[in-house]
């Protein structure tokens, strides 16, 4: 018996070593478990960036103003845990100085390229681009490329174009108003009827309004002619008007 007890205890010695052991490599690994998580939680919260690419077309920039405004949805975009924020425009990127909480519309967000400093918005307004290699003058109309991106339908419109200034004392000022024309091809033998922004496919007009500030006065006079006037063929043609269409953006 006592030999039995002895081997025993030998046995339940060794067997509290080898459990001893066990606990100290499950002790070690339940750290090394606990730094791989904290190490994935840190880089879970620390360590992510975001990059918005921006199609080239639904962007402006303004270098001389330090400006760039973009059609955006901005709640795409979910800023939790990110520390790097990033906007790519014509392959140049756009880095945020300050990550904010969300993105939304109408507020200046500074980014930097190269050390410039730009003011970014976000804008649920459609946007106009429109480039020519011409000096636009008076008349007759240059070829330009036109790119709309109309943040009310959500779709790009692309086409060859002519433009030209358009007014009398008014092209004096800084801020010119333009007559356009799309065209199907760069010599503009064709027009190209399309509807922009839910209005007729017609030439184009684009009101400066330079000395209008309240930007009112165009639209109320339009209005309030063809309350009081229509065309003395309106029986032959409903849709006719006596005037333009005019479109003011929703803010």
């Amino acid at each position: 018996m006592n030999e039995i007890d002895s081997i025993s205890i030998k046995e339940l010695r060794n067997e509290i070593i080898q459990f001893n052991n066990d606990m100290n490599v499950q002790h070690q690994m339940k750290n090394i478990i606990i730094l791989i998580l904290f190490s994935l939680t840190s880089f879970s919260v620390f360590g992510q960036s975001l990059e918005i690419i921006m199609d080239n077309r639904r962007s402006i920039i303004d270098d001389s103003l330090s400006l760039i405004i973009c059609n955006e949805d901005v709640s795409n975009y979910d800023l939790v845990n990110i520390n790097s924020l990033t906007i790519i425009i014509n392959g140049n990127n756009y880095n945020f100085s300050n990550i904010p909480n969300q993105l939304d519309y109408g507020i200046a967000y500074q980014v930097d390229l190269n050390s410039e400093q730009y003011s970014l918005y976000f804008s649920q307004i459609s946007l106009l681009n429109i480039y020519s290699s011409q000096q636009i003058v008076d008349e007759p109309k240059v070829l330009a490329d036109f790119i709309l991106s109309d943040a009310i339908n959500l779709q790009i419109v692309t086409s060859f174009c002519g433009i030209e200034y358009r007014g009398g004392a008014s092209q004096s000022y800084p801020k010119k108003s333009y007559d356009i024309e799309l065209w199907q091809d760069t010599n503009g033998d064709t027009n190209n009827r399309v509807p922009l922004l839910n209005m007729r496919d017609d030439d184009w007009v684009l009101l400066a309004m330079y000395n209008e500030p309240l930007r009112l006065r165009n639209i109320v006079n339009q209005n309030l002619w063809q309350s009081i006037h229509a065309p003395y063929y309106i029986t032959q043609e409903p849709n006719a008007k006596s005037g333009i269409n005019t479109l003011i953006p929703s803010m």
